[in-house]
């Protein structure tokens, strides 16, 4: 291995963000739960639901091909694909009941779930309220054997509260796609 070539501490696999902290599990984030998502200097910045995250990227991995490759798989992004279309299905479905499709944050095998006032990550059940301002102060959770940014479970939160708005662009995107 090249010492000097520095560790990809985030990458992308499919639509998954993935973090590899050192000494730290595993972080994986579904893209497809996003609003967009851009790059601005060495940051990530991840917008779902009227919340913007923005995340250091602290690896050799350029910022804006982080983005770039995740880009389409974002709710702003047209449906190009069957599986981005069964997936803005299942998200239709699903709007009414605030329910997520599927699990989208991961802290290495535990899956970050979110009702309308707690996060439960593994056996350990945290108030939002508490999420929120650790996000606020830009600071981890401790979860176990790892730490967990607050922002990024933010994300799942927001995810639970989608708005009708967002249940009408999910109608536009699939119409648009049905179209072609």
């Amino acid at each position: 291995m090249d010492e000097t070539r520095p560790l990809d501490t985030e990458t992308v696999n499919n639509h998954w963000l993935i973090l590899n902290y050192p000494k730290n599990p595993t972080i994986r984030l579904d893209a497809r739960v996003l609003d967009s998502i851009s790059s601005e200097g060495r940051r990530l910045v991840l917008d779902i639901n009227e919340l913007t995250v923005a995340i250091s990227v602290i690896g050799g991995r350029d910022p804006g091909d982080i983005a770039s490759r995740l880009l389409p798989f974002t709710r702003s992004a047209p449906i190009t694909n069957l599986e981005a279309y069964e997936y803005a299905k299942r998200a239709l479905d699903n709007h009414e009941q605030e329910a997520p499709v599927e699990t989208a944050l991961f802290l290495g095998d535990e899956g970050v779930l979110a009702s309308r006032t707690h996060v439960r990550i593994g056996a350990i059940t945290l108030d939002v309220r508490h999420i929120a301002m650790r996000a606020e102060e830009g600071k981890s959770l401790p979860i176990g054997r790892g730490l967990i940014q607050a922002c990024l479970v933010m994300i799942v939160v927001a995810d639970r509260h989608r708005s009708e708005r967002d249940r009408v662009l999910l109608q536009q995107r699939i119409a648009a796609y049905r179209g072609q």
